[in-house]
């Protein structure tokens, strides 16, 4: 009788834990398909979205990323306290295969430093919030890139060397 009561209390408290933990890990406002694109200086980002909410704000909540080495750093469980909030409107998109409506968000962000790391999540204005993400600004004068083009040589069955051309 002692093993059945011990194996009730433990279903009871791993119940419990569990009904804690799922809630306040979940996200609370799911988005999808997020785009960053450079704002008009250095000193800006667009933020763009997709998500299903007809009632929504459009924020964004960015910080400077905390130091792991200092003691209060909980990127993952605590957002940082000094924030930065910036707001967009809400488009309605259309209506997906699913038949669920799909809105749009359009946020930019301001006052980005060079060399920082910053830590952002978008919401809805009500106190929900995505997923954390990282975003890093670099140097401005140091910077590259590579060009890669596919020229599509051959793809329009035009070449003469194409098994089904005849010359």
């Amino acid at each position: 009788m002692r093993f059945k009561s011990s194996l009730f209390s433990f279903a009871i408290l791993a119940i419990i834990q569990m009904s804690i933990w799922v809630p306040l890990n979940a996200r609370a406002y799911d988005v999808s398909d997020v785009a960053l694109t450079p704002g008009q200086d250095r000193t800006e980002l667009n933020i763009a979205w997709h998500h299903s909410d007809n009632e929504c704000d459009c924020v964004v909540e960015i910080a400077e990323k905390p130091d792991k080495n200092k003691e209060n750093y909980r990127v993952w469980t605590v957002f940082p306290d000094d924030t930065n909030e910036f707001h967009g409107p809400n488009q309605f998109r259309g209506i997906d295969e699913n038949a669920v409506s799909t809105y749009t968000c359009e946020v930019t962000v301001s006052g980005l430093e060079n060399l920082k790391d910053y830590v952002y999540r978008l919401g809805n204005g009500r106190g929900e919030w995505g997923d954390i993400n990282n975003y890093a600004t670099r140097d401005e004068n140091g910077y590259g890139f590579f060009f890669v083009a596919d020229s599509q040589i051959g793809a329009s069955g035009l070449n003469p060397r194409s098994p089904n051309i005849k010359a």
